[in-house]
């Protein structure tokens, strides 16, 4: 994100974790914040990536950091990806690939 100062947001589509989108520029990214501090978020980029490298589409981890000292919990910043929030398909009607 280049040393420009993003506009931040808290999203409020996430049902289970803490959730900022940052707007820089023509990027967008989320950032997520471990629900304790003793949660270490790398297993999830791990789990990130190698869901990517099998095909899935998944947000691209731009970093993720065991326990950030300032903010007191593990962080995970990553890409957007395209798509339904899946929280939003409460009716049962969820998408199925290649219909």
């Amino acid at each position: 994100m280049s040393g420009v100062v993003p506009e931040v947001s808290r999203t409020l589509e996430g049902v289970s974790s803490v959730v900022y989108r940052l707007d820089c520029d023509d990027r967008v990214a989320h950032l997520r914040l471990g629900e304790t501090d003793e949660e270490n978020l790398t297993t999830d980029a791990l789990l990130l990536e190698r869901s990517g490298q099998l095909g899935v589409s998944v947000p691209e981890v731009i970093d993720v950091d065991p326990f950030h000292e300032r903010l007191g919990r593990s962080v995970l910043i990553m890409t957007e990806v395209a798509g339904l929030d899946l929280g939003r398909c409460d009716d049962g009607s969820w998408p199925v690939a290649g219909t």
